[in-house]
Protein backbone atom coordinates (compact mmCIF):
# COMPACT_ATOMS: atom_id res chain seq x y z
CA UNK A 1 0.00 0.00 0.00
CA UNK A 2 1.23 3.43 -0.32
CA UNK A 3 1.09 5.88 2.16
CA UNK A 4 0.02 9.48 1.22
CA UNK A 5 2.30 12.40 2.38
CA UNK A 6 3.03 15.56 1.24
CA UNK A 7 6.33 14.41 -0.19
CA UNK A 8 6.74 11.00 -1.26
CA UNK A 9 7.51 8.71 -3.90
CA UNK A 10 5.87 6.46 -5.83
CA UNK A 11 6.76 4.45 -8.55
CA UNK A 12 9.88 6.15 -9.14
CA UNK A 13 8.16 9.54 -9.08
CA UNK A 14 7.54 11.82 -7.00
CA UNK A 15 3.66 13.28 -6.16
CA UNK A 16 2.41 16.13 -4.67
CA UNK A 17 -0.42 15.84 -3.14
CA UNK A 18 -3.64 18.41 -3.41
CA UNK A 19 -4.08 21.26 -0.59
CA UNK A 20 -6.81 19.48 0.53
CA UNK A 21 -5.53 16.52 1.96
CA UNK A 22 -2.59 18.65 3.63
CA UNK A 23 -5.73 20.67 5.15
CA UNK A 24 -5.52 20.59 9.29
CA UNK A 25 -9.26 19.91 8.28
CA UNK A 26 -8.59 16.57 6.47
CA UNK A 27 -6.10 15.43 8.91
CA UNK A 28 -8.71 15.55 11.41
CA UNK A 29 -11.29 13.66 9.07
CA UNK A 30 -8.37 11.00 9.07
CA UNK A 31 -7.88 10.98 12.87
CA UNK A 32 -11.37 11.05 14.08
CA UNK A 33 -12.47 7.85 15.79
CA UNK A 34 -16.03 6.45 15.21
CA UNK A 35 -19.12 6.70 17.90
CA UNK A 36 -18.33 3.92 20.64
CA UNK A 37 -21.62 1.68 20.62
CA UNK A 38 -20.07 -1.48 21.91
CA UNK A 39 -22.21 -3.34 24.44
CA UNK A 40 -20.18 -3.97 27.89
CA UNK A 41 -21.27 -7.37 28.06
CA UNK A 42 -20.01 -8.57 25.19
CA UNK A 43 -16.84 -10.68 24.77
CA UNK A 44 -14.91 -8.46 22.82
CA UNK A 45 -15.68 -5.32 24.79
CA UNK A 46 -12.28 -5.20 26.52
CA UNK A 47 -10.72 -5.38 23.05
CA UNK A 48 -13.22 -2.79 21.41
CA UNK A 49 -12.62 -0.31 24.26
CA UNK A 50 -9.00 -0.43 24.15
CA UNK A 51 -8.56 0.34 20.92
CA UNK A 52 -11.16 2.70 20.83
CA UNK A 53 -10.23 4.63 23.50
CA UNK A 54 -6.27 4.55 21.87
CA UNK A 55 -8.25 6.02 18.50
CA UNK A 56 -9.25 8.68 20.42
CA UNK A 57 -6.38 9.97 22.38
CA UNK A 58 -4.80 9.92 19.17
CA UNK A 59 -7.38 12.21 17.84
CA UNK A 60 -6.88 14.46 20.45
CA UNK A 61 -3.27 14.68 20.15
CA UNK A 62 -4.10 15.55 16.62
CA UNK A 63 -6.42 18.60 18.02
CA UNK A 64 -3.11 19.58 19.74
CA UNK A 65 -0.52 19.61 17.35
CA UNK A 66 -2.60 20.91 14.37
CA UNK A 67 -4.41 23.71 16.87
CA UNK A 68 -2.34 24.80 19.55
CA UNK A 69 -4.49 28.29 21.14
CA UNK A 70 -7.61 25.57 21.00
CA UNK A 71 -8.86 24.81 24.38
CA UNK A 72 -10.48 21.36 24.40
CA UNK A 73 -13.21 20.05 26.59
CA UNK A 74 -12.36 16.35 26.30
CA UNK A 75 -15.12 15.19 28.53
CA UNK A 76 -17.73 17.31 26.19
CA UNK A 77 -16.07 15.25 23.16
CA UNK A 78 -16.05 12.45 24.59
CA UNK A 79 -19.84 12.57 25.17
CA UNK A 80 -20.47 13.03 21.26
CA UNK A 81 -18.59 9.80 20.54
CA UNK A 82 -20.58 7.46 23.01
CA UNK A 83 -23.88 6.01 21.78
CA UNK A 84 -26.39 7.14 23.83
CA UNK A 85 -26.61 3.45 25.85
CA UNK A 86 -22.66 3.55 26.36
CA UNK A 87 -23.35 7.04 27.41
CA UNK A 88 -25.28 6.46 30.58
CA UNK A 89 -22.84 4.69 32.53
CA UNK A 90 -21.02 8.31 32.47
CA UNK A 91 -23.82 10.41 32.80
CA UNK A 92 -22.82 10.89 36.80
CA UNK A 93 -19.28 11.27 36.11
CA UNK A 94 -17.82 15.39 36.58
CA UNK A 95 -14.48 14.83 34.77
CA UNK A 96 -13.18 13.31 31.70
CA UNK A 97 -11.04 11.55 34.33
CA UNK A 98 -13.62 10.04 36.13
CA UNK A 99 -15.50 9.10 32.97
CA UNK A 100 -12.57 7.16 31.65
CA UNK A 101 -12.21 5.29 34.97
CA UNK A 102 -15.82 4.49 34.91
CA UNK A 103 -16.29 2.93 31.38
CA UNK A 104 -12.54 0.89 31.91
CA UNK A 105 -14.50 -0.78 35.02
CA UNK A 106 -17.32 -1.34 32.64
CA UNK A 107 -15.58 -2.60 29.72
CA UNK A 108 -12.85 -4.22 31.13
CA UNK A 109 -13.67 -7.15 33.26
CA UNK A 110 -11.02 -8.58 35.07
CA UNK A 111 -9.33 -11.69 34.71
CA UNK A 112 -9.41 -14.95 36.79
CA UNK A 113 -6.21 -15.56 36.91
CA UNK A 114 -5.76 -19.25 37.99
CA UNK A 115 -8.32 -20.05 35.46
CA UNK A 116 -6.25 -18.43 32.66
CA UNK A 117 -2.77 -19.75 33.82
CA UNK A 118 -4.65 -23.07 34.02
CA UNK A 119 -5.45 -22.85 30.16
CA UNK A 120 -2.17 -21.56 29.26
CA UNK A 121 -0.71 -24.75 31.10
CA UNK A 122 -2.69 -27.17 29.73
CA UNK A 123 -2.99 -25.89 25.75
CA UNK A 124 -2.12 -28.28 23.21
CA UNK A 125 -1.39 -27.96 19.87
CA UNK A 126 -4.52 -29.57 17.12
CA UNK A 127 -3.44 -31.42 14.39
CA UNK A 128 -5.06 -29.28 12.22
CA UNK A 129 -3.39 -26.19 12.89
CA UNK A 130 0.25 -24.98 11.96
CA UNK A 131 3.09 -23.77 14.53
CA UNK A 132 2.86 -20.31 13.79
CA UNK A 133 -1.02 -20.70 14.91
CA UNK A 134 -0.40 -22.60 18.22
CA UNK A 135 2.35 -20.21 19.10
CA UNK A 136 -0.07 -17.09 18.53
CA UNK A 137 -2.74 -18.71 20.59
CA UNK A 138 0.13 -19.31 23.27
CA UNK A 139 0.67 -15.80 23.10
CA UNK A 140 -2.99 -14.77 23.51
CA UNK A 141 -3.45 -16.82 26.03
CA UNK A 142 -0.44 -15.81 27.93
CA UNK A 143 -1.87 -12.13 28.18
CA UNK A 144 -4.46 -13.01 30.74
CA UNK A 145 -2.48 -14.67 33.29
CA UNK A 146 -0.62 -11.54 34.54
CA UNK A 147 2.94 -12.62 34.46
CA UNK A 148 5.17 -10.46 36.07
CA UNK A 149 8.47 -10.01 37.63
CA UNK A 150 9.63 -12.33 40.49
CA UNK A 151 11.81 -14.08 42.92
CA UNK A 152 12.62 -17.27 42.63
CA UNK A 153 10.94 -18.32 45.48
CA UNK A 154 7.49 -16.96 43.95
CA UNK A 155 8.04 -18.41 40.78
CA UNK A 156 8.38 -21.78 42.33
CA UNK A 157 5.49 -20.97 44.12
CA UNK A 158 3.43 -20.14 40.87
CA UNK A 159 4.76 -23.06 39.03
CA UNK A 160 3.68 -25.44 41.89
CA UNK A 161 -0.03 -24.05 42.49
CA UNK A 162 -0.25 -24.73 38.92
CA UNK A 163 0.88 -28.33 38.80
CA UNK A 164 -0.92 -28.94 41.90
CA UNK A 165 -4.29 -27.92 40.34
CA UNK A 166 -3.40 -29.33 36.52
CA UNK A 167 -2.65 -32.81 37.62
CA UNK A 168 -5.08 -33.04 40.32
CA UNK A 169 -7.32 -36.65 40.53
CA UNK A 170 -10.59 -34.98 41.85
CA UNK A 171 -12.46 -32.61 38.87
CA UNK A 172 -14.26 -31.22 41.50
CA UNK A 173 -11.47 -30.08 43.43
CA UNK A 174 -10.16 -28.59 40.73
CA UNK A 175 -12.98 -26.71 39.59
CA UNK A 176 -13.68 -25.34 42.67
CA UNK A 177 -9.63 -24.10 42.48
CA UNK A 178 -10.26 -22.30 39.19
CA UNK A 179 -13.10 -20.45 40.65
CA UNK A 180 -10.52 -18.20 42.55
CA UNK A 181 -9.36 -15.05 40.93
CA UNK A 182 -5.90 -15.60 42.75
CA UNK A 183 -4.60 -18.29 44.61
CA UNK A 184 -1.37 -18.76 46.75
CA UNK A 185 -0.11 -22.33 47.25
CA UNK A 186 -1.09 -22.37 50.47
CA UNK A 187 -4.76 -21.50 50.07
CA UNK A 188 -4.68 -24.06 47.19
CA UNK A 189 -3.95 -26.75 49.59
CA UNK A 190 -6.07 -25.33 52.20
CA UNK A 191 -8.51 -25.56 49.80
CA UNK A 192 -8.88 -28.54 47.77
CA UNK A 193 -8.49 -30.19 51.73
CA UNK A 194 -11.64 -29.05 52.65
CA UNK A 195 -13.33 -29.93 49.53
CA UNK A 196 -12.44 -33.48 49.40
CA UNK A 197 -12.82 -34.12 53.09
CA UNK A 198 -17.14 -32.23 52.03
CA UNK A 199 -16.79 -34.97 49.32
CA UNK A 200 -15.52 -37.75 51.31
CA UNK A 201 -18.24 -36.54 54.26
CA UNK A 202 -21.15 -36.14 51.63
CA UNK A 203 -20.86 -39.84 50.31
CA UNK A 204 -21.08 -41.09 54.15
CA UNK A 205 -23.95 -40.31 54.02
CA UNK A 206 -25.61 -42.33 51.57
CA UNK A 207 -24.14 -45.56 53.58
CA UNK A 208 -27.05 -46.05 56.21
CA UNK A 209 -24.90 -47.59 58.76
CA UNK A 210 -22.31 -44.91 58.19
CA UNK A 211 -24.53 -41.90 59.02
CA UNK A 212 -24.22 -41.81 62.93
CA UNK A 213 -20.34 -41.98 62.82
CA UNK A 214 -20.29 -38.70 59.80
CA UNK A 215 -22.67 -37.19 62.51
CA UNK A 216 -20.47 -37.83 65.36
CA UNK A 217 -17.09 -36.56 63.68
CA UNK A 218 -15.61 -33.51 64.36
CA UNK A 219 -14.73 -30.97 61.25
CA UNK A 220 -11.37 -31.72 59.86
CA UNK A 221 -9.20 -28.84 59.05
CA UNK A 222 -6.44 -28.75 56.65
CA UNK A 223 -2.74 -29.49 58.04
CA UNK A 224 -0.46 -26.48 58.23
CA UNK A 225 1.84 -26.35 54.96
CA UNK A 226 5.54 -26.14 56.55
CA UNK A 227 7.07 -22.52 56.10
CA UNK A 228 10.35 -23.57 54.68
CA UNK A 229 8.74 -25.32 52.41
CA UNK A 230 5.62 -25.72 50.12
CA UNK A 231 6.00 -29.22 48.85
CA UNK A 232 6.04 -30.80 52.50
CA UNK A 233 2.94 -30.94 54.78
CA UNK A 234 3.25 -31.32 58.51
CA UNK A 235 1.76 -34.58 59.69
CA UNK A 236 -1.61 -34.45 61.65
Amino acid sequence: MVELDTDCKAYGRSIELPAYYQSEERREHFMRPEQFTTDSESDSADKCWKHWWKTFTNFIKVLHSERPGLLINKHALLTNYLSHTVNESILDCVTYEEAIDVLDATCIKLKNEIFSRHLFATHRQEASKTLDHFLKSLRTLGKNCNFCPMTALEAQEQHIVDAFINNLHNAQVRQHLLENKTLTLRTAYEQAYMVEYAIQQSSSYLQPDTVGTALNEPVSTAPPLHDDSPMKFQEQ
